[in-house]
């Protein structure tokens, strides 16, 4: 939680209704102002509350963007999708090459830390490598929380033939995913795509018989 700076200035003090104005410092040191009217004692913790990132991860087609999608609607936090992330690069540099891969990474490092910064919630995903993506998933961590901020992981899983059966769907066509089964199957052997971040808590949740709406109020119920 971020730490209330020394000043903290108080009009029309009353047990059930105030104004306050208090900056809150940053771990990186920095100084944000916030002046709100709050109605009870509570108000204040809510104000002050850490900043909370959910990140999805799981393989291609596990169904993360539905999801997330869906815990948006009930949560009211912001959906950076990966649709959007990897959108701009690929005008430019074909899916998974290295270049591509730096950008996107950039692209949501930075958004998510800022998001930290300014206290807005956030809902983001990723395909998961395991042991390749580790720096990267260690860096997330460490931009979000010197800001702040807390990351909650999910890991979606979902059996191989509803995996393979779902990448080849119309509703994936025109969007930059992978639409070929026997290019996912490679990457399910392969990459370990699958795998599970050994060095973060992950909640899970199996999408192969749950509905989108049913994940969602899991991730909410368990995390929230």
């Amino acid at each position: 939680m971020k730490k209330c700076h020394d000043n903290f200035l108080c009009s029309n003090l009353s047990y059930l209704s105030f104004q306050f104005s208090f900056s809150i410092r940053a771990r990186n040191g920095k100084i944000s102002q916030l002046t709100r009217y709050a109605t009870d004692l509570n108000d204040l913790f809510v104000l002050i509350g850490q900043m909370n990132l959910i990140l999805l991860y799981g393989p291609f087609a596990s169904g993360k963007l539905t999801i997330g999608k869906e815990l948006q609607k009930i949560t009211g936090y912001k959906f950076l999708e990966n649709n959007a992330i990897n959108r701009p690069p690929l005008q430019v540099f074909p899916f998974g090459t290295p270049v591509f891969k730096r950008l996107t990474g950039k692209f949501r490092l930075d958004i998510c830390k800022e998001a930290a910064v300014h206290n807005v919630n956030l809902i983001t995903s990723l395909v998961y490598l395991a042991g390749e993506d580790d720096d990267y998933i260690r860096e997330l961590i460490e931009a979000v929380t010197s800001e702040g901020g807390n990351i909650k992981f999910v890991r979606v899983k979902c059996n191989e033939e509803a995996l393979l059966k779902r990448v080849s769907e119309k509703s994936r066509e025109g969007k930059g995913k992978i639409l070929d089964p026997d290019y996912m199957k490679e990457l399910l052997y392969k990459n370990n795509i699958t795998n599970k971040i050994p060095f973060v808590e992950s909640l899970e949740v199996d999408s192969t018989e749950k509905t989108a709406e049913e994940c969602a109020l899991l991730i909410k119920e368990h995390l929230l």
